[in-house]
């Protein structure tokens, strides 16, 4: 049974997830994961043969501070290595260019707000 904090992570992953989908980019993966390290989305973007390790952030309204903000330089680090495995394990993207964006979703009752920040790092 999924915590109601599972439920609400998996929320905005839909809303990410839908997002990218609606840009056209290609879904290659979700909740990659190696270890210690995760990378929550994965999108091609076949035109410019780019890779998209994207970073999603849930929070309520009445949180202390933004999800940006939780995207810490150790929380990049790790992504990092993760995308660095996904890409040893997947070849065919071997001279893709490589981006990594954060997408964040605030929600209070009855609506929510999403920010995606390309090149987030």
């Amino acid at each position: 049974m999924k915590t109601e904090k599972r439920a609400f992570g998996d929320f905005g992953e839909k809303v990410a997830r839908d997002y990218f989908l609606k840009k056209g980019y290609r879904f290659l993966a979700s909740n990659f994961s190696y270890q210690k390290y995760e990378i929550d989305l994965i999108f091609e973007e076949v035109k410019t043969k780019t890779l998209i390790f994207i970073e999603v952030k849930t929070r309520k309204s009445d949180a202390l501070y933004l999800p940006e903000e939780s995207i810490n330089a150790a929380k990049q680090q790790k992504i990092r290595k993760c995308a660095a495995l996904y890409l040893r394990l997947n070849r065919e993207f071997a001279g893709y260019n490589i981006r990594y964006d954060s997408f964040t979703v605030v929600k209070n009752e009855k609506e929510f707000k999403t920010n995606h920040i390309e090149y987030a790092f």
